[in-house]
């Protein structure tokens, strides 16, 4: 190539440009000449920069330069045309360039390894060509643990580094040459110093763990003390410290622990605090039998902790009944006790100690807890039964003694009492065997226990003895004896007598197989004619029999009887009269006689001076007549029972029980004459004919019995109450409550509650705040008590009636039923959208009791096949749970049960709880059998019974159907649910009661029930509400079926003069199996 070239000079003015560029077919980067301006006609030798046979080395190949054409032909000169023009250059590759290598190596001391590997840069691993930009290794580090290795850089004979470290390859090899220079390491010991159990001042030990460079640091994370210290009941470690964290431990402030290392800057020490875990057991020595002490305890205490409080949290030895418990000795020191201030230092013993103290002997209440009785087992033939009887005080002795650590007591029973008690049941008896039994009692935690628990009775033998023969008293109660007057030609009544005194013979006693005695009286006629003869003289015995044989029998249960009780009279003699008398009888006084002759005339007098009880008046008293005789033909004596008359007087006065009085007969006998045809009470009777004399047996002042006699809830209308309490009272507009929709209203209450004086009482009224007066107290003594409460309602809440119903409850202290107020019904005027009703629209709205009336939350849910089957029917069990989910929660927690008693309602049945709960709130029954027939279907007598007990609207049946008979049990339910517009009967004029309800039928009721009015035209869309394939528009049900399956919210409107809901919103669906689970656990706990 050569520097400059020449040009020849025409004359032309205009010059041209000439350019120059390259053959694109291989080598097009060389750079151009520059371009040049020459005149027409100049002839130009071409640019010298580049000669034929010039080459150029790129990073891969060697290219030639074969010259400059022009017009397709090989110039070196031009005469420049009148145009501008290109000279094209042409190099062509003449194969791949030659490359060389970069080698290296250190001079002098040199890390065995350091980072990064210079093999991974690239100049020493492959040959490079000539030109190329290569980078020498930079960034090299090496580690040692003695010292710090420096790279110093690279050098180079055959090439020039930049400061950047960079160079270019030249056409031959290039070797690099590198140094280090190595810095010692000072290095400093680092220890682990542990001080233990509290001592600050003098360490425990001292382990060095290595030596350190000045500002290297050590990782406290990797540092286990476990490595450095260990104990036999294990350690509590609090932290490292250095040595100023350590003095301000020393100094009470432990909160300066290192956190996870320590820089290295000297002599380091790591200290720490280790507090060993002590073993503490502890022992209890029984009676001071220190040999045979047992462990109670074994644990493990901090060093230093304080060893009383340790044992206060840690050990509560047991209770030993018998035993005084005494804690906390340290029986190695004299058997002292362990001091307040005691700190664990080391193994430590504890003792606690039982002292026996002897119980008291168990008395008559605690043998009746522990069911213990007394038996009196007759062993004879087996036919008098066993008795058990109560231990009584006085029929037992006690011995206690201590047996092997345990309080024993030798209970002795004398059976004498006991053996008397079983003969007065069933007469007499003797001991077969000893009359004194032992029964063994042991003391444990609950106090006296039998020694065999399964053994609870203490059985006397006994056996039969002959009872004694009956007495007259006995007998006279049995026997009655007839004297039957046999003549035709007269009216001689018979007589009945008692048996009268010595008139008979008693045989022997005979014993039979059977247990039983056996004995014949005799009972000789010749007093009762002779008693007969009193009143109708000139009677003799028929025949020859003057006596009759009675047959006696002496029961198993101790007690004499006839042995032929077909007849009320035991004997019966006949007798005749001589002639018939000359003149009329006169005629017995009949029972109405008596009565009206007496009427009032039968004083029963309290004699007791200690009481004042008032005499009572009485006349002829039921069953108190006995006996009327003749005792001539113009006399009677009337005989009256006294105790009937003392029965009369206790029932009418209970203040006292009164008997009657010493000396006052169980008889009294009045006389009556027969003047002018007649019976009259003689002039010498005076006004009281006959006075029974009684005494109170214990005079008693009864105590008044706790009773609520009244309880009333009244609407408080005056403004001027709690007016200033910061209360809104309502507006009034024809008497009715105004209520703006949406808007809430205040309502004040006066709650009054009358009963007796002394009665405990606590108010109840659900959602109700109390201004003045006291929730719960105790009737005074004009047994009256208020309060006065303020309750706020929504709109929504009394949306359903146009009316608010409100009732409140007072309970007794110990009763679980309580008194229900009157209900309140005040009449509400909502601002609603459409006119109110006439003032001549009456119509009754009847609200039932217990049910949520305000929110329409759907009942029932369809089937698994996506239909609803409104003419299937419904049962017994399904209701239960309709009627369930629509309680209150406040009657619901009320009534909540999940136990009842059907025989075929378990407990795990899916409607249990609905059951359980209604048939508590007595709304659902069962049937004679004990079953509740869960799964039959309900008829519609039921079913109108079941939704009728919600109301306390009753009725007298009026015979509205053909086929519901007035005294059918189900015929005032169905009365009352006619008159409430809840059920209607069929066009045949019946209402057939037992036919089974369908669903369709059920919720028609149950809407009517909660005051739901829903109407088939303001629903909602079908898009949104649950809808059935089965209850289509159009059917009589449809809107119901829909009112039961969807929960939403509403407003009302009148239709036609008619309220009904319009749906507004579809509300979020209940899971009721959920909310049980809910009530079960919040009601059943």
């Amino acid at each position: 190539m050569k520097g400059d070239h020449s040009v020849a000079v025409t004359s032309s003015a205009k010059t041209y440009r000439l350019s120059y560029k390259w053959d694109s077919d291989f080598y097009d980067e060389a750079e151009l000449p520059p371009a040049e301006e020459h005149k027409y006609g100049e002839t130009i030798s071409l640019s010298d920069m580049y000669e034929v046979g010039d080459t150029i080395t790129t990073e891969k190949y060697v290219y030639e330069f074969q010259g400059w054409k022009y017009g397709g032909k090989p110039v070196t000169e031009i005469t420049m045309p009148a145009s501008d023009i290109f000279v094209e250059g042409k190099w062509i590759n003449k194969g791949e360039a030659p490359k060389y290598n970069v080698t290296y190596e250190f001079e002098g001391d040199e890390p065995e390894s350091f980072t990064p590997n210079i093999d991974n840069f690239g100049i020493f691993k492959d040959s490079h060509f000539p030109g190329s930009i290569q980078n020498v290794p930079t960034g090299l580090e090496a580690e040692s643990e003695d010292g710090t290795w420096t790279f110093n850089g690279w050098t180079s004979e055959d090439v020039e580094i930049s400061d950047d470290n960079k160079f270019t390859m030249p056409a031959k090899d290039v070797h690099l040459v590198g140094t280090w220079t190595f810095t010692e390491t000072e290095k400093h010991p680092v220890n682990i110093v542990i001080y233990r159990n509290g001592d600050t001042d003098e360490e425990y030990s001292s382990t060095r763990i290595g030596e350190y460079a000045k500002g290297e640091t050590v990782d406290l994370s990797k540092l286990n003390i476990n490595d450095y210290y260990s104990s036999a009941n294990g350690f509590e470690f609090e932290g490292w410290y250095n040595d100023d964290g350590w003095n301000k431990y020393k100094d009470g402030d432990p909160d300066n622990t290192l956190g996870d290392s320590i820089t290295v800057n000297g002599w380091t020490n790591i200290i720490c605090m280790v507090t060993d875990y002590e073993k503490v057991v502890v022992y209890s020595v029984v009676n001071g039998d220190k040999d045979n002490a047992e462990t109670i305890y074994t644990g493990t205490a901090l060093h230093g902790t304080n060893l009383i409080e340790y044992l206060d949290a840690n050990v509560t030895p047991d209770q030993k009944p018998g035993y005084e418990l005494d804690n906390w000795y340290n029986w190695d020191w004299y058997g002292h006790k362990y001091s307040e201030s005691t700190a664990v230092n080391g193994w430590t013993n504890v003792y606690v100690t039982y002292t026996p103290v002897e119980p008291d002997a168990p008395t008559v209440e605690d043998l009746a807890e522990l069911k213990l009785k007394v038996q009196i087992d007759c062993i004879d033939l087996g036919v008098h039964p066993n008795r058990d009887y109560d231990i009584e005080e006085g029929t037992f002795t006690t011995e206690i003694e201590l047996v092997n650590g345990v309080w024993q007591c030798d209970l002795s029973v004398q059976g004498s009492d006991y053996l008397t008690k079983y003969i007065s049941e069933f007469g007499k008896h003797e001991f077969s065997g000893s009359s004194t039994k032992t029964k063994t009692l042991v003391y444990g935690a609950t106090g006296w226990t039998l020694e065999n628990p399964s053994n609870d009775r203490i059985v006397f033998d006994v056996c039969c003895v002959e009872p004694d023969a009956p007495t007259y008293d006995v007998l006279k109660d049995m026997i009655k004896v007839q004297i039957d007057c046999i003549n035709k030609e007269v009216s001689h009544s018979n007589a009945d007598y008692d048996l009268i005194e010595n008139s008979y013979d008693l045989g022997t006693l005979t014993a039979n197989a059977d247990g039983t005695w056996s004995c014949t009286l005799t009972v000789k006629s010749d007093a009762y004619v002779a008693k007969y003869n009193e009143t109708k003289p000139g009677h003799t015995l028929v025949d020859a029999y003057a006596s009759k044989d009675i047959e006696l029998v002496y029961s198993v249960d101790g007690k004499w009887s006839r042995a032929d009780t077909s007849n009320n009279i035991a004997a019966v003699f006949d007798v005749k009269c001589e002639a018939i008398p000359a003149t009329p009888i006169t005629p017995l006084p009949t029972e109405g006689d008596i009565a009206e002759l007496i009427d009032g005339k039968i004083i029963v007098d309290c004699v007791n001076d200690d009481v004042n009880h008032a005499n009572k008046n009485y006349g002829l008293v039921d069953d108190a007549l006995m006996n009327v005789a003749m005792t001539d033909s113009t006399t009677v004596k009337v005989t009256l029972s006294a105790n009937v008359y003392l029965a009369k007087y206790n029932d009418d006065d209970t203040s006292a029980k009164h008997s009657l009085a010493d000396g006052q007969s169980e008889t009294v006998t009045i006389t009556l004459k027969y003047v002018d045809d007649e019976w009259t009470l003689p002039a010498d009777a005076g006004e009281l004919p006959a006075t029974i004399k009684v005494v109170c047996e214990t005079p008693v002042t009864p105590e008044p019995t706790p009773d609520i006699t009244g309880f009333t809830k009244e609407l408080v209308t005056d403004r001027r109450v709690y007016w200033n309490n910061g209360i809104a009272y309502p507006e009034f507009y024809r008497g009715d409550v105004i209520v703006d929709e949406g808007d809430s209203v205040t309502l004040i209450y006066k709650l009054n509650v009358t009963g007796t004086e002394g009665t405990e009482y606590t108010f109840s009224d659900a959602g109700a705040e109390k201004l003045s007066g006291s929730w719960s107290g105790t009737l005074g003594a004009d047994g009256t008590a208020s309060v006065y409460v303020s309750k706020t309602f929504s709109w929504k809440t009394i949306r359903n009636s146009d009316a608010l119903y409100n009732t409140a409850y007072v309970y007794i202290a110990g009763e679980d039923d309580p008194v229900e107020s009157d209900t309140v019904k005040i009449d509400v005027d909502i601002d609603w959208d459409y006119d109110p009703p006439a003032d001549d629209d009456d119509d009754t709205v009847y609200v039932p009791n217990w049910l949520n009336t305000t929110d329409h939350y759907s009942y029932i849910v369809g089937y698994e096949d996506g239909t609803i089957r409104p003419n299937n029917n419904i049962t017994r069990a399904e209701v239960a749970t309709i009627f369930f989910r629509l309680l209150t929660d406040d009657a619901r927690a009320r009534f909540w049960s999940s136990e009842n008693d059907y025989t075929d309602v378990a407990t795990d049945s899916w409607y249990n709880n609905a059951v359980s709960t209604l048939s508590n709130m007595g709304i659902i029954n069962g049937y004679d059998d004990g079953t509740f027939q869960p799964n039959a279907s309900i008829t519609r007598a039921e079913f109108t019974a079941i939704a009728t007990r919600f109301f306390d609207y009753t009725a007298d049946y009026d015979g509205a159907f053909n086929d519901v008979a007035s005294g059918s049990w189900y015929a005032d339910y169905v009365q009352a649910a006619v008159d409430m517009g809840l059920v209607d009967g069929y066009p045949d004029g019946g209402f057939h009661p037992n036919s089974y309800i369908t669903r369709a039928e059920a919720v028609t009721i149950v809407n009517r029930v909660l005051n739901r009015v829903p109407h088939e035209d303001y629903l909602l869309s079908t898009r949104v509400m649950n809808t059935w394939p089965d209850n289509v528009y159009g059917a009589w049900y449809y809107a119901d079926m829909q009112e039961a399956t969807n929960s939403h919210d509403y407003d009302w409107i009148r239709v036609s003069g008619e309220r009904v809901e319009e749906w507004t919103e579809k509300l979020t669906e209940r899971d009721w199996a959920a909310l049980e689970q809910q009530w079960s656990t919040a009601y059943s706990g």
